[in-house]
């Protein structure tokens, strides 16, 4: 029997009894009881949240300024967004001209690697915000 099978039958017990103050207190035990079964749901997406995070770290690698799923050894799908990954946790694809890579979500510029290997800042794009 769960918690809440038992409250409704401690209420069947009460309501026979017709005692107010225990009628009170029982309405306080299911609102503190479904507060318990929200705050349970949130914290089980958090740890799914973690999880996929962790998971996203492990199939990447952090190559030529910008981020790359790895299959295996080779860098074969990319790139995404440093910026994003490390602020925000978000797998942005970045779009590909023809000397640097710009975010579609929070439009952060990297040059390619060759052409001047640097991060171009604009206003608010910083790849490892605090």
């Amino acid at each position: 029997m769960g918690w809440y099978e038992a409250v409704k039958d401690i209420a069947t017990v009460i309501d026979k009894l017709n005692d107010a103050e225990l009628k009170h207190h029982l309405a306080a035990v299911r609102m503190e009881g479904a507060l318990l079964v929200e705050e349970n749901a949130r914290l089980l997406q958090d740890l799914a949240d973690l999880r996929e995070q962790a998971r996203i770290r492990q199939t990447v690698i952090y190559k030529d300024n910008v981020y790359w799923h790895r299959d295996g050894a080779a860098a074969t799908e990319g790139p995404f967004c440093p910026r994003c990954l490390n602020g925000s946790e978000k797998v942005a694809r970045m779009k590909d001209s023809s000397d640097r890579w710009t975010c579609h979500l929070c439009k952060c510029d990297v040059e390619k690697h060759g052409v001047q290997r640097q991060i171009r800042v604009d206003s608010s794009c910083d790849p490892f915000p605090d």
